[in-house]
């Protein structure tokens, strides 16, 4: 039997980013929870099985990587989507300030459809009525202080490329082509840290890899149909 998988979302997002693949037995999708990156991967492990499958998909993709820095015994495999493992700029830490006023201001259920959905997807998709309004609705659902805890958790993040060298597990590396969030480049050096990792890219797709492509997701997180 395959070990379980554990599919760990991104900000402002919930399990509903992998609603486009088939349902398996053995998935647990857990949200992402406390305020910092290091309570955020005892969260995950307090949670998760003995021995586990895990993908992240940005920020869940950054807590991911610390978690198998931390505890590699406990990941079988590791998939990582759409995610950066360098520390935050200048630029990024600004921006999280700017979401934070907004939010507490009373803006959260604005800031993905007005800022945050053209870099979200591919340009194809940005005027698909149905994907946008589903990443929307994860968005407002998250609340505030679950977004506030996020933007904690990415404040706190630290350059995690150097300590994926610590994990010796089979690793997949996914990166779509029209990501306009995280580059190819970054998720070169994710693939170069660890020592068994495959890069895969997937033509034409955006940041959320698993709504905008959920079959060739489905296939990396389930090699063999498994």
């Amino acid at each position: 039997m395959s070990a379980p998988l554990v599919r760990l979302p991104g900000m402002l997002l919930d399990h509903r980013l992998w609603s486009g693949l088939p349902p398996r037995e053995g998935v647990l999708d857990l949200p992402l929870r406390g305020s910092t990156l290091d309570e955020a991967v005892e969260a995950v492990l307090a949670a998760a099985p003995p021995r586990f499958a895990l993908a992240g998909l940005s920020l869940g993709g950054v807590v991911a990587m610390a978690l198998v820095a931390r505890a590699p015994e406990r990941v079988r495999r590791l998939v990582l989507l759409g995610c950066n493992g360098r520390a935050p700029t200048r630029a990024q830490r600004d921006g999280w300030d700017v979401l934070e006023t907004r939010t507490r201001a009373g803006e959260l259920t604005r800031i993905t459809p007005d800022t945050l959905w053209p870099g979200l997807v591919a340009a194809s998709r940005r005027d698909d009525p149905v994907l946008a309004e589903l990443v929307a609705a994860m968005a407002a659902d998250t609340g505030e202080t679950a977004f506030l805890d996020q933007l904690g958790v990415q404040r706190s993040r630290v350059d995690l490329r150097p300590g994926l060298a610590s994990y010796p597990g089979p690793a997949t590396v996914v990166v779509g082509s029209a990501d306009a969030l995280c580059s190819l480049e970054m998720h070169v050096e994710i693939a170069d840290a660890l020592p068994a990792a495959e890069l895969v890219v997937l033509p034409g797709v955006g940041h959320l890899a698993p709504l905008e492509a959920p079959d060739e997701v489905d296939a990396l997180l389930h090699p063999g149909g498994g």
